[in-house]
């Protein structure tokens, strides 16, 4: 069992910033009523349009409809089963792991197109939403951005993957990712990993924080309750 194949909860964490905790984690929920909730991270909801399993979606009115890039339609999350218009459809909202898609680019970050669609590359126009990680062809890290940006309106976040080496039979480390955007004010949100190894670096029981932010780079504290080691990444949002 891997770390981040999981349907877990965000684990944002601000340096110095308790009040900042919210980014990325929250920004659908509120939406949604306690009967809808299915299980941490998925809701269902019945569709106003056609839905297809994969493409990103928005809420409006109560219903789902397409997510859409180019209407500044952000989305609340990705559709886990189709639907037709006035039947219901399983969404992923914010945060969790997706499998049995299609088209995915491997290892890349996920933007919102339009239509539904999902982006591979960052876009160089209009409205930009990050909405994860794609683990493979058919597996995506779901981690939907509340934090958007519109090409040349300034503003917003951006989805970054830093990958991390833990020497072996380590409780406690701190590792340096360098990123030449970071400033010491820049606020950094850290999502669960994704642990390549099985064996010692499985289980929800590690945790890890923002520990110093400095010029063109930050430091992660990584604990846990056993020995651990080896590469694992993760997903973090800068702003």
């Amino acid at each position: 069992m891997e770390l981040g194949r999981l349907q877990l909860p965000v684990a944002a964490t601000y340096a110095g910033d308790s009040d900042a905790s919210h980014v990325a984690a929250h920004n659908a929920f509120y939406l949604l009523q306690r009967d809808l909730a299915r299980s941490p991270g998925e809701a269902t909801f019945v569709a106003s349009v056609t839905v297809v399993k994969g493409q990103a979606v928005n809420l409006n009115n109560g219903e789902l409809r397409l997510a859409d890039a180019s209407l500044s339609r952000p989305a609340i999350g990705i559709a886990l089963s189709g639907a037709t218009a006035g039947n219901k459809a399983r969404v992923m909202l914010v945060a969790g792991y997706v499998q049995g898609l299609a088209g995915l680019t491997a290892n890349s970050l996920v933007y919102l197109g339009n239509a539904g669609a999902l982006l591979f590359t960052r876009p160089v126009s209009g409205l930009v939403q990050s909405l994860g990680f794609a683990l493979s062809t058919t597996e995506m890290f779901v981690l939907v951005s509340s934090d958007l940006a519109t090409i040349g309106g300034g503003g917003g976040a951006t989805l970054e993957v830093a990958t991390v080496t833990v020497p072996f039979a380590t409780t406690d480390h701190l590792a340096t990712v360098v990123d030449a955007a970071v400033t010491p004010t820049t606020k950094i949100a850290l999502s669960p990993g994704v642990y390549p190894q099985t064996g010692e670096n499985s289980g929800s029981d590690i945790s890890f924080a923002v520990e110093a932010i400095a010029t063109g780079s930050f430091d992660v504290r990584i604990v846990a309750p056993r020995p651990v080691g080896g590469s694992f990444n993760f997903v973090y949002l800068r702003g």
